[in-house]
């Protein structure tokens, strides 16, 4: 299911939109409608739907259209979302340069008024396969991995786990919730299990989740950190993993 979310001052342009996107494509669409900047926020920060794409109109009440776009991109699994602007500017763009400079990231483009069901339809199908082909990538990071640890047993989704350390013949598992230890697994032996394109080795003793990743830090000349959102004890990355990990890591974030 595609999720896109419609935020505007105008309800009848907003009417018109929802309709020429579900009446756009045999995919089935989720279409969520809201006149209020602040809760088109909150609905992305915390909404039940994974928001695919976002139409936003640049003249609102609360705030402009562009200051929402900008509050959009400060939440990480948003930072590289299409979005879409509604606006009564010439298509040409002539004198409008703030307008042509967001044309021109991939990640932006402009629905023109009045609203015309060709134009959306055209700009959504700009962004179609991306979506189909990140919703993919996310369906994998969610599947959830079984591990028999040293106080019983859990299955762990794959897009919680922070890292994976191995010591003295226990491999510890961080995640968002919690350390599990395993018993005699090596570190090849659970990076198997995660089974995951993002789950990789960054050291002899360490595994780490690219998704989860949020900077690389230089400890000295061979040695560096992985940045978490939470705390969590050390995931050092050595030289010789520096470069696939910073690959994947580029690769993560132009999703």
């Amino acid at each position: 299911m595609i999720t896109i979310l419609i935020a505007g001052n105008n309800i009848a342009d907003n009417e018109r939109i929802a309709g020429s996107v579900i009446g756009g494509s045999e995919l089935t669409t989720c279409v969520i409608s809201t006149r209020s900047p602040s809760e088109a926020l909150a609905l992305a920060k915390t909404g039940p739907y994974k928001i695919d794409l976002f139409i936003i109109s640049i003249r609102m009440k609360e705030q402009s259209g562009y200051r929402l776009a900008e509050k959009l991109r400060r939440i990480p699994e948003y930072r590289n979302s299409p979005i879409l602007f509604v606006t009564s500017l010439s298509y040409n763009l002539s004198g409008f340069p703030e307008l042509a400079t967001y044309q021109s990231y991939r990640k932006f483009n402009y629905i023109a008024l009045p609203i015309e069901r060709i134009d959306v339809q055209g700009k959504i199908g700009l962004y179609l396969e991306e979506i189909i082909s990140n919703q993919s990538s996310r369906n994998r990071a969610e599947r959830a991995v079984f591990l028999s640890h040293a106080k019983g047993e859990v299955f762990i989704g794959v897009k919680d786990i922070l890292s994976a350390e191995v010591r003295n013949k226990v491999c510890t598992v961080f995640t968002t919730d919690g350390t599990y230890q395993l018993i005699r697994r090596t570190l090849d032996e659970i990076i198997g299990i995660v089974d995951d394109e993002f789950f990789l080795r960054c050291h002899r003793s360490f595994a780490v989740n690219v998704r989860q990743l949020r900077g690389i830090e230089k400890v000295d000349r061979r040695i560096w950190r992985a940045v978490f959102d939470l705390d969590t004890e050390p995931c050092l990355i050595s030289k010789s993993y520096l470069d696939p990990v910073m690959e994947k890591y580029k690769a993560f974030q132009a999703e």
